[in-house]
């Protein structure tokens, strides 16, 4: 599996900084997270600042993150339609930089998808139609204290080929699941993997040898990323995972 690394998970002067460290310590890729101002202010020289530090860095830009989708249905009409832009923006740059995964962070207050489902449908149909056409899967991550299982049913619902999941196991203690069982759930929709601890249980308690074996058992195809932050400027955390996962078979 290839293993990559949250640009806000270590520590580093720059995006290039950053990106040599993650080379240095065995990853494979960088997960590019940007704020909404950030992504409302990206024009062409920035996606070439970004396409050059990759570079520079000897380290490819797989996967990008938009992390202001959540309660999306219940956002005024006017709000929606700007975040489908930030969301066509991010589709663009994720595609120039020849990535594949978009995270789309998502959550709603009803457990109950046909509350909104209508609107993901109809609304959302036309980025997700947009990423088909530029290679690149929309994956819906749960986030906070939202139980990934209702996403699950909810991107069923949607039903498109470039709306997916983006399976985070430390989400799924954060939303009340057994990260082993949503795995089994929505391994068939899984795009690409968050790999990280939660609350009192840490990366290396983790069930993370069943949920790979569940990964394989579907041949998930997908990549996986770090989503554990730095301590300090030594970067060990990052270090001290790649070694427990690459043990493991990841």
């Amino acid at each position: 599996m290839l293993l990559g690394v949250r640009n806000d998970c270590i520590f580093g002067t720059d995006l290039v900084d950053k990106g040599k460290a993650i080379k240095d310590l065995g990853y494979d890729f960088l997960e590019l997270a940007l704020r909404v101002e950030e992504i409302r202010s990206l024009n062409l020289s920035q996606i070439e600042t970004f396409k050059a530090a990759a570079k520079e860095a000897g380290l490819p830009i797989k996967q990008t993150s938009l992390g202001h989708f959540p309660m999306f249905a219940a956002k005024e009409v006017e709000e929606r339609k700007a975040i489908l832009e930030d969301i066509r923006t991010m589709i663009d740059l994720t595609h120039a930089l020849g990535g594949d995964v978009m995270l789309v962070a998502t959550k709603e207050e009803s457990e109950d998808i046909q509350d909104y489902v209508s609107t993901y449908v109809s609304e959302l149909k036309s980025v997700a139609d947009y990423a088909q056409t530029k290679g690149v899967v929309l994956a819906l991550e749960p986030v906070g204290r939202v139980k990934p299982s209702v996403i699950d049913g909810l991107i069923r619902a949607i039903e498109h080929p470039a709306v997916g999941m983006y399976y985070d196991m430390g989400n799924c203690l954060f939303g009340g699941e057994d990260p082993v069982g949503e795995a089994k759930r929505s391994a068939d929709i899984t795009r690409a993997v968050h790999i990280k601890g939660a609350m009192e249980t840490a990366l290396s308690e983790m069930p993370l040898q069943e949920i790979l074996e569940v990964f394989i058992k579907a041949d998930f195809q997908g990549a996986g990323c770090l989503e554990i932050g730095p301590r300090d400027e030594s970067n060990k955390h990052l270090e001290d995972a790649i070694k427990l996962l690459r043990s493991l078979g990841y």
